[in-house]
């Protein structure tokens, strides 16, 4: 995450501003003057400013993500989302903070401990004056009950495609839960299902039983016609590894 840079005819003006994380990894920045506190909290969800010793519990928290997915526990699709938010918190710690530093916080953490903000909550998007019926809505919640630590937050159209594919995809061995979870305990990982993964934009090509294939156009690297991604129905491979 590089600094933000003001231009003009005559002058390049460097702009300081530090980055605060939700545990989710998203990202908010604010200006050297206006980041005095530790934690803030927007819509619910607590941001904490970055430094190196969240940092190192972020990293923690990426490497278990990776065994997840080793382990089959965790999509590939849900990971490379979890990189696309790591990498530029990431970059910002190797710009702006030295090893030393790094060192020390890894210290502090071993022999005191680190406790991280509380967990991300549910933060829906902000419609417009004509869809103000949905501002008020409850947001989307699968399971609607349990105690689940993580809610990944849903858009309506995508809620919208899942609907469009269910019974075809129920058909062919998918759950409910594989198709529609949005709830988890770990920020990613085996409880999330496709909902989570797409978005609005997003064609589903293809559902097999194992496996739909989706084509995407997010991300600056992917051509305009999309991609083609794989959503793996991991309680399939579950089954077929006890046979």
């Amino acid at each position: 995450m590089q600094s933000i840079l003001q231009q003009s005819l005559f002058q390049m003006e460097q702009i300081q501003s530090i980055p605060f994380v939700s545990t989710d990894l998203r990202i908010i920045e604010l200006s050297r003057s206006k980041a005095k506190k530790r934690d803030i909290v927007i819509e619910g969800t607590t941001y904490r400013k970055l430094d190196a010793q969240y940092f190192l519990w972020i990293e923690d928290r990426m490497k278990l993500a990776e065994k997840a997915v080793q382990n089959g526990k965790m999509s590939e699709i849900a990971f490379q989302s979890l990189i696309t938010r790591y990498e530029p918190i990431k970059e910002w710690i190797n710009e702006n903070i030295d090893d030393e530093t790094v060192a020390t916080a890894k210290k502090l953490s071993e022999n005191y401990g680190f406790n991280p903000p509380p967990a991300a909550l549910p933060n829906p998007k902000k419609m417009d004056n004509k869809d103000h019926e949905t501002k008020s809505a409850t947001p989307y919640l699968y399971p609607k009950t349990g105690n689940w630590e993580y809610t990944v937050p849903i858009d309506p159209d995508v809620v919208k495609i899942i609907d469009s594919i269910r019974d075809e995809a129920m058909s062919k061995g998918w759950s409910e839960a594989s198709l529609y979870q949005n709830r988890g305990h770990f920020v990613a990982g085996k409880w999330y299902g496709l909902i989570c993964m797409l978005d609005k934009t997003d064609i589903i090509e293809r559902i097999e039983k194992d496996i739909i294939y989706i084509r995407t156009f997010k991300g600056s690297a992917i051509p305009p016609e999309g991609e083609i991604v794989k959503f793996p129905n991991l309680e399939y491979e579950e089954r077929n590894a006890k046979d």
